[in-house]
């Protein structure tokens, strides 16, 4: 899939978690574990978190597809709470960027 903007890809992030994160949910619920409040969803696209925090429909996200709206459900139902995170504190990037020798070890 091609995003359009920076705002859509930041959306597009989002989707595969949301959708491992309702599978869990589930599975603990079948396992009588019940979840405290809304799982903790960190990224670090501004505008992609707007997007999904905000119910109004915008002229401008009229091209996202409609599973990416998914999201959206899942933070109104809270389910899921969406965070802000640096990009230099996303902890994932050693596995998917290279990174300098500072970033790296820290």
């Amino acid at each position: 899939m091609i995003a359009l903007s920076s705002m859509e890809a930041g959306c597009k992030v989002m989707v595969d978690p949301a959708k491992k994160e309702v599978q869990l949910r589930t599975f603990f619920f079948e396992l009588q574990i019940l979840s405290q409040g809304p799982t903790p969803m960190m990224c670090n696209n501004q505008s992609g978190i707007k997007l999904v925090k905000n119910l109004v429909f915008h002229a401008q996200t009229k091209h996202i597809e409609t599973q990416h709206y998914f999201i959206r459900e899942k933070v109104q139902s809270e389910d899921i709470e969406v965070e802000y995170v640096l990009a230099l504190d996303q902890h994932a990037d050693i596995l998917t960027k290279p990174l300098g020798k500072i970033h790296f070890n820290r």
